[in-house]
């Protein structure tokens, strides 16, 4: 009964992020083409001018692509906090960096936990 009940949490996780992963797609093409390129490049400037674009959504943006980098774990997320702190000032770019970066790792540990277990044994 265990093993049913997980493999029903596990499909239910990696649906919902399925979801996510589709709806941002499908709300901003070139979304996660740009998040790489910005990861990548270690462009503040351009980092900050990415976020200014969104004009009110601004922090949101900036706090899911904090989110999305942190849940992938390979892209360096130190020039989105530093484009936090610079755009959004020191308390409140540290507060959105912080929130962000935690939930982050506690995605990834969930999909560790949930949807690889079984390969990382």
């Amino acid at each position: 009964m265990k093993i049913k009940t997980e493999s029903k949490i596990q499909l239910a996780f990696l649906l919902i992020l399925v979801c996510v992963l589709v709806g941002i797609h499908t709300a901003m093409p070139d979304f996660y083409k740009t998040l790489f390129y910005l990861s990548t490049q270690g462009d503040v400037e351009q980092i900050i001018e990415f976020f200014r674009s969104f004009g009110i959504w601004a922090i949101l943006i900036s706090f899911l692509v904090d989110v999305i980098v942190n849940s992938l774990g390979f892209l360096p997320s130190i020039f989105i906090s530093t484009a936090n702190g610079i755009l959004f000032g020191l308390p409140l770019g540290i507060l959105i960096s912080w929130t962000a970066e935690s939930v982050g790792v506690i995605i990834s540990f969930f999909i560790m936990r949930f949807l690889l277990r079984d390969t990382a044994l």
